[in-house]
């Protein structure tokens, strides 16, 4: 559930900006996971990487339904730096 708002509210933050905004909003995204100074558990820093790992893949397909194949391919490249 968690992946799926994530990737809802990617597609938001990249919808209508260029692969190279894309590409820093995706990586400021990733930024704002960490823990901000809390002592967070190592399961959920694990967690929440896998949740952020799976809402890449389905930002992705939705970006090739909506035919935005040059952001696709960011997220693509995006998710394959990890």
């Amino acid at each position: 559930m968690l992946a799926e708002s994530m990737a809802k509210e990617l597609l938001s933050r990249v919808r209508g900006l260029s692969p190279t905004w894309a590409r820093a909003e995706l990586w400021g995204y990733m930024r704002s996971l960490g823990s901000h100074g809390e002592e967070w558990s190592a399961e959920l820093n694990e967690y929440l990487w896998e949740e952020f790992k799976s809402a890449l893949v389905k930002l992705e397909g939705d970006l090739v339904r909506l035919e935005l194949y040059e952001l696709a391919a960011v997220v693509l490249a995006h998710r394959k730096s990890l």
